[in-house]
Order: structure tokens, then sequence, then C-alpha cells
């Protein structure tokens, strides 16, 4: 894949995105839809457009979602419900992990690795600018090539074995 060619699917992804919030917005004003998108605000007895205000933030629900205890996720949905947002909760802290500390460190290691050429490839153009990022086109300095000793994934495979280790001890 070449670098148009990601930037081409990046900004079809956000036009999809931004559509998909605009329906979202328009359906959760129209008031039949206030059991389906305001639920939670509901059963509270609370009014689910905030002081009768139709234009409430469509961004809301993050910071309800976000401060509601298990406890609360409990008696209104269920445990089902609760067991699966632990789980959410749970990859979502492997990931922002992964971004914030793993992708500083371990996209220079792959950038400035040398890049294993194959010698079937197609000649030039085989390795685009974002294929050289990727692991297996890391190749060690004094690695023999008939040897499967690459210190060049030492950082990757010690990143991919610990994260989820380090990320549940912090639960």
């Amino acid at each position: 894949m070449d670098l148009s060619s990601f930037l081409t699917s990046l900004a079809t992804s956000f036009a999809i995105f931004v559509v998909l919030m605009f329906l979202f917005t328009w359906q959760s004003r129209i008031p039949a839809n206030s059991v389906v998108y305001y639920l939670n605000r509901i059963l509270n007895g609370l009014d689910p457009y905030e002081n009768g205000s139709r234009t409430r933030n469509s961004f809301v629900w993050i910071q309800e979602a976000l401060f509601s205890t298990e406890e609360d996720v409990v008696a209104i949905y269920g445990v089902d419900t609760a067991v699966y947002f632990v789980f959410l909760t749970t990859v979502l802290r492997i990931l922002v992990l992964a971004g914030l500390v793993l992708l500083p460190v371990l996209l220079p290691v792959a950038a400035t690795g040398k890049i294993a050429v194959d010698k079937n490839s197609t000649g030039k153009g085989a390795f685009t600018e974002l294929e050289r990022l990727s692991m297996g086109h890391v190749k060690s300095e004094d690695a023999n090539p008939n040897s499967n000793d690459n210190t060049s994934h030492a950082p990757h495979e010690l990143s991919g074995t610990f994260l989820p280790f380090w990320t549940e001890s912090e639960v």
C-alpha cells in the first residue's frame, strides 16, 4: 500500500464517521427515540433532554458512561453487560498503553532497521513507505541469513508478551 492509497482510505473512513455521527445526532434528537438513546437517564428519573432542551450535546453519553459505577450497570442492564464492559475496558487499556508507550519505541526500531529483501520480490516498489514499518521487514545487521537468530525483533516480542500482563496488573 502506498501513501496516497493510505490517505485516501483514511479520508474515506473519516467521511463515513462524520456521516454516522450526523445520523446519530439527528436520530437522538427525535423525541420518540429518547427511550433508545437516553434509557439510563429515564430509568434514573432524569429528563432525557436536560432541562427540556432538545439540543443536548451528543457527546454527554461518554461522560455518563465513564462515571457510572459497576453497581449501576448491573442494576440497570445486568451482569452480562458488566462483564462485557470489563472486557472492553481491558482491551481499551491495552490499546491506549500500546499507543502511548510502545509506538514511540517500536516504530523507530522498525523504520531504521535494515529492510529484509525477498529474493522473489518484484523489484522496484516491492516495499512501500508504510510496509517499511512492519516488523517482518526488520533485519539485524549481524544476523546470518540462514539463521532465525534475529535480535531486532526482541522489542516487539517483549512488548507483545508483557503488555497484556502489565495492563491486567493495573486493574
